[in-house]
């Protein structure tokens, strides 16, 4: 990467192309190697009257990937190069092009100035993988935008647009091509420089005490460290001098780098790319459906069906219930509108691609949707070639999706093994509908399984205790939500253990088990199902993720502790001392149907 490092000159401006785009990601791969080829084509460009920095590609950056965030050298050497950038003699520019994101954005904040294309994003996603920035973006950015701005931006995790960063001061200006770009340079030959992190202009010490107080304020038990990490350091930037505040920004990332909350967000973005690129590995052969027919489906459904682009009729023999189906979904809608989900003009496009019928003939969609068995029972005249799904077990020639676990708005579903294009139908819809999609187990679902035992653990507690409000503060408290941290009271046995142990040595259990009947499965599907599927705190990375972090030995004594045998998977990873992310790599990852779960 260091000899993609290229630069010119333009008359008095000195050009300089850093690497970008898909093969070029200026997040991991912004390697100490490549921060020392951008210092050394700064130090050429000394005699320069401005320099115009802009990515080869078509993004001046991505975010950190979560399987292989920068190493302490590489995080240094970045923050090195946006010092550098700082104190550099003539004018800096930069123009960004497509996402600046992460290490992009912390580059593009060390310049002095930043002029944005139309197609830019802005933003500093690392807070979803639990890190604050590190190379000084929360001493910088609040001299740019202001105290408020800067908490919103950093503890969001969200990007900004070109125009929502040329009106918080992020870009001085907009411009739609190299040319413009350069002219914007040309214009500030001669001027002194305009450090970021020597501005004061925006820097209100009152208003950015109420911001933090405000943000902090708004930050709920249990906290991820980042949270907190990043509002310190932001109030660090008008409490502190610049040099200051970014000693103390570097040691509050070195700080959360190995928290539980950053290796468990990690682990869950490490999921979603998993459950990404098996949706669509999975959903290979079988045709995007393009017209969708709902039979007693949720409107919920219905709405991401006609978000996503497709078709919908909206079918029941009965016209009342039809007409009530119609209504249902139309006040999401409405809603999705007034929430900012649906823009006016997409609103009124959204209406163009919904019907309702109570002829099913008269439809030329290409794949149905029954909400239950007896929708699907009572269908009659449906369009002879389209796909059938069902969401729950509709008899032949039905597939059917399970939804975990919410049925009325599902945002993931289990597709069962079954006859490969089938299966591959069943994806394409699920990618269609814009949900998630797994394999589902040939035992039942593995998730399901993990979260009831989770419920069945905390009734044996409270029968222990006989203290319910103590179980469930006790798992709220742990970032359970209330449909794993509230069980049905019911009679069981059960020692009195520490309640969060005791409940995550069940569902560690649970899933080994899982694990152990159905060998194509994986720990990160698990994970991935209950953290997006059950309201499993992301921050912990799914059970199997958060046994690993609290170690399997301590919960096969709790096990024992409690009186249940420890299934015989995870006795074996404690005595080779492995977790269960092991599992989770290596060859020899088996098929689920025609889904291959690597």
């Amino acid at each position: 990467m260091p000899d993609q490092v290229q630069h010119r000159r333009e008359g008095a401006i000195s050009v300089m192309y850093i690497p970008g785009g898909a093969d070029h990601r200026l997040g991991p791969l912004l390697d100490a190697g490549c921060c020392r080829a951008i210092s050394a084509a700064l130090a050429e460009a000394r005699d320069a009257q401005a320099v115009l920095i802009m990515s080869q590609g078509a993004g001046f950056g991505w975010g950190p990937e979560p399987a292989r965030l920068p190493d302490a050298g590489e995080a240094e050497a970045l923050a090195a190069l946006c010092s550098e950038l700082d104190r550099f003699p003539v004018p800096v520019v930069a123009w960004l092009r497509g996402p600046a994101l992460g290490a992009g954005m912390e580059l593009a904040l060390a310049a002095h100035w930043r002029i944005a294309a139309p197609d830019a994003r802005l933003g500093m996603p690392d807070i979803l993988l639990g890190l604050p920035p590190g190379a000084g973006t929360t001493q910088r950015l609040p001299r740019v935008a202001g105290t408020e701005a800067a908490l919103r931006i950093l503890l969001s995790g969200q990007a900004l647009d070109a125009r929502a960063a040329l009106s918080l001061g992020i870009a001085d200006a907009i411009a739609g091509d190299e040319d413009a770009a350069l002219a914007f340079a040309r214009g500030l030959a001669g001027q002194p420089p305009r450090p970021s992190n020597a501005r004061q202009d925006r820097l209100d010490p009152k208003a950015g005490e109420a911001a933090v107080t405000s943000a902090r304020a708004a930050l709920r038990d249990p906290v991820q460290p980042a949270l907190r990490a990043v509002i310190d350091c932001v109030e660090a930037a008008f409490l502190l001098p610049g040099s200051a505040g970014l000693s103390y920004e570097r040691v509050a990332y070195e700080d959360c780098l190995q928290t539980e909350a950053a290796q468990g967000l990690r682990h869950a973005a490490l999921g979603d790319q998993r459950a990404a690129r098996l949706l669509d590995a999975a959903a290979q052969g079988a045709p995007q459906p393009r017209h969708l027919l709902l039979a007693g489906a949720p409107p919920a459904l219905a709405e991401a069906a006609l978000t996503t682009g497709l078709r919908v009729t909206l079918y029941n023999s009965d016209k009342d219930r039809v007409l009530a189906e119609l209504h249902a979904v139309a006040a999401r809608l409405d809603e999705a509108l007034a929430r900012g989900r649906l823009e006016e003009d997409e609103f009124a496009e959204v209406w163009t691609r919904l019907s309702a019928t109570t002829e099913a003939g008269t439809s030329a969609a290409d794949a149905i949707l029954f909400g239950t068995a007896r929708d699907a029972a009572l269908a009659v005249g449906l369009p002879p070639d389209a796909d059938r799904f069902c969401l729950e077990p509709a008899g032949e020639g039905v597939m059917t999706l399970v939804p975990l676990p919410n049925a009325a708005n599902p945002r993931l579903l289990e597709v069962p093994a079954g006859p490969p294009r089938a299966v591959a139908a069943g994806f394409a819809l699920a990618r269609a509908l814009g949900r998630g999609a797994l394999p589902a187990s040939p035992s039942g679902s593995a998730a399901a399984r993990v979260a009831r035992v989770a419920q069945e653990a905390a009734a044996d507690l409270i029968t222990a205790s006989r203290d319910a409000a103590a179980v469930e503060q006790a798992l709220r408290a742990e970032g359970l939500p209330p449909a794993l941290a509230r069980p049905a009271q019911r009679p069981g046995r059960g020692n009195s253990v520490p309640v969060w142990a005791g409940v995550l040595a069940t569902m560690a259990a649970a899933g080994a088990e899982a694990l152990t009947r159905d060998p194509a499965l994986r720990p990160w599907m698990i994970d991935h199902a209950l953290v997006q599927g059950f309201g499993f705190p992301r921050w912990r990375g799914g059970p199997l993720a958060a046994a690993d972090h609290h170690g399997l030995g301590r919960l096969v004594a709790m096990l024992d502790r409690m009186g249940q045998a420890p299934p015989t998977l995870l006795l074996r990873l404690v005595a080779e001392e492995r977790g269960f992310d092991s599992l989770n790599r290596g060859p020899g990852l088996r098929p689920v149907g025609a889904v291959t779960s690597g």
